[in-house]
């Protein structure tokens, strides 16, 4: 469940006891594999949340991160024309070192390269969900 995996990292980062079984049941969806970002906004407000999709550019993302609110981005592992699709939350840079600092639902504290990350987001058209309490 990497979406559930993903919102599960935001929530608890704002203190909310729950897990991505329990929010799995709410966006997950069989016939994907997965679960649509416009899900797991809705399921995000509905839990109380002020949320935001929008396509961001490493600016923006920066920009939220600077606010101390980590953002969902899906991005597309895929190579050539397979589609892999997943998410991310991102966290932390170091402008120095070129990083995002990112959980990726498989390890946290994972460090991606603005490019690599740019590259895999591109292809996903740079969607981010932003969730506030």
């Amino acid at each position: 469940f990497c979406g559930p995996a993903a919102m599960e990292s935001v929530m608890r980062f704002y203190g909310q006891d729950i897990n991505q079984e329990e929010i799995a049941e709410h966006v997950y969806t069989p016939k994907l594999g997965g679960a649509l970002i416009s899900d797991m906004e809705n399921f995000a407000r509905e839990m109380g949340y002020k949320t935001e999709t929008k396509n961001g550019d490493l600016d923006t993302l920066i920009s939220v991160i600077d606010q101390g609110i980590p953002v969902i981005v899906i991005v597309d592992l895929g190579r050539w024309v397979l589609s892999v699709p997943h998410y991310y939350v991102v966290y932390g840079y170091d402008k120095s070192k070129g990083v995002f600092i990112l959980h990726t639902g498989f390890k946290g504290a994972q460090v991606v390269s603005f490019s690599e990350l740019d590259k895999e987001w591109e292809k996903m058209n740079k969607l981010m969900l932003v969730m506030r309490k």
